[in-house]
């Protein structure tokens, strides 16, 4: 778990500028294609390398396959106290739980990045090697444990919305990957 990164999930660069970045890269891509094995291999053939090379992989999430830990730790609160008969508020080290949880995923780790619009602010850690994503919150021990469901199914229901507003960004970028592709493909084959 030490490769894990905190980050704040969905709230980096912009998710078209990465695509976008992709999409000029096709023409470097299959000029870069060694000749002998361009000429070998036929249109559509060189066309596939080049989209599996660029294409990004849309996230997806094994919930079935997810797992929670749970942790005794401290943290700071604000609590109500009283000095000399006054109410006050002041900051504690109180006794708290910490729930980690930790959901497989598949798709390019980047992409839990990049913004695609409304910043995302939901903190996570990444761990792009294993595919997982691990969601931690952490609250004062007296707190109702149902407290911990809820954050949980609003920050999913969150996560979900921002990948399936990917998904749909992902889709005609994969058709005009492929058109860039062909037709980088038929203009090196004029020029050889």
């Amino acid at each position: 778990m030490d490769e894990q990164v905190q980050i704040c999930l969905f709230d980096g660069d912009s998710l078209s500028s990465y695509l976008d970045a992709r999409q000029r890269a096709v023409a470097g891509v299959v000029e870069g294609i060694h000749q002998q094995e361009f000429l070998a291999a036929g249109d559509e053939a060189v066309v596939k390398q080049v989209v599996d090379q660029l294409s990004v992989a849309p996230l997806v999430l094994d919930r079935d396959q997810m797992q929670t830990r749970q942790v005794e730790t401290k943290i700071r609160m604000r609590v109500d106290g009283d000095d000399y008969g006054r109410p006050v508020r002041r900051e504690e080290l109180v006794h708290a739980y910490k729930l980690s949880y930790v959901i497989p995923f598949s798709g390019e780790a980047a992409l839990w990045q990049l913004s695609n619009g409304p910043r995302g602010g939901r903190m996570g850690s990444v761990d792009a090697a294993r595919g997982m994503l691990t969601l931690t919150f952490e609250n004062a021990t007296h707190v109702d444990s149902n407290w911990y469901q809820r954050q949980m199914q609003q920050t999913m229901e969150d996560i979900d919305r921002v990948i399936h507003d990917q998904g749909t960004v992902l889709a005609p970028f994969h058709r005009r990957l492929a058109e860039a592709a062909a037709s980088a493909v038929a203009r090196r084959r004029r020029h050889i």
